[in-house]
């Protein structure tokens, strides 16, 4: 997140690393074995909480913490 003052004028993140939330534990595990399935799972959960605060922040920044507008966002 980039900021200007008191505004934010950009944001900025790589999806690369994005596992789909879609794919679910079992899934994972069925494909990859139950060593990598489980790591593989527990990485795309911590990398999607990681994308939902860095969202939240920038929404809260931008809207006001707690608006209307910043809690579409999620």
């Amino acid at each position: 997140m980039i900021l200007s003052g008191n505004r934010v004028t950009a944001i900025n993140w790589n999806a690369t690393p994005y596992k789909s939330r879609n794919v679910s534990k079992q899934e994972l595990i069925d494909i990859l074995g139950p060593e990598e399935g489980a790591y593989e799972y527990e990485y795309a959960q911590k990398v999607r909480r990681n994308i939902e605060k860095a969202v939240r922040a920038a929404a809260n920044a931008v809207y006001g913490s707690g608006t209307s507008q910043a809690n579409s966002f999620i």
